[in-house]
């Protein structure tokens, strides 16, 4: 019996990331860490023992995974080997902007592009940048770079302040109109 697999485009912000050739397929678990299975027979090609994985970003021979509250690492697709990691213990979302740089909420108080090749920060984002009205709770729920813009989105709580309303409210800004990736 013959089974047929139909791979579809990945998209690198959400869904199940399959490699270039289509002969690896990436999941990963809160409590157990990130799998590698072979798409040809579903054997486990390899196992990166970790807990909470967030996020998953697939590049050509690498992966860079969102160790919640902890790093973010960069992964070798064939062997599940830790190639680099930015250590910090803040970060707790990361979102993909194009084919090699990732927005992080938080490294050392700041909003980071980092570039995944290099695993290097590029550009750092002041609180006072991202969070201009100094939000209680303040909530990055996604990010794009088009055309040279870095753009966030995503909910913030305002506090009551000179009998103005209270509560929560979605936000879309600018971050950085001239960011050249």
């Amino acid at each position: 019996r013959t089974i047929e697999i139909h791979l579809t485009p990945y998209e690198r912000q959400f869904g199940t990331p399959i490699s270039e050739d289509g002969s690896l397929l990436f999941t990963s678990s809160w409590e157990k860490g990130l799998f590698a299975y072979d798409t040809s027979s579903g054997n486990i090609r390899w196992h990166f023992k970790s807990t909470k994985i967030t996020a998953m970003f697939l590049y050509s021979t690498y992966l860079v995974v969102n160790k919640s509250n902890s790093a973010l690492l960069k992964i070798d697709i064939n062997n599940g080997e830790l190639l680099e990691q930015i250590k910090s213990g803040t970060i707790q979302h990361s979102f993909a902007l194009n084919n090699a740089f990732v927005l992080v909420d938080s490294i050392k108080g700041k909003l980071c592009v980092i570039d995944t090749r290099t695993m290097e920060i590029t550009m750092q984002y002041s609180k006072r940048v991202t969070n201009p009205s100094n939000c209680l709770s303040f909530l990055i729920q996604g990010a794009n770079w088009r055309n040279g813009v870095l753009s966030i989105w995503g909910v913030e709580e305002y506090p009551e302040y000179n009998n103005e309303l209270k509560g929560k409210r979605t936000f879309n800004r600018v971050v950085d109109s001239q960011l050249i990736l």
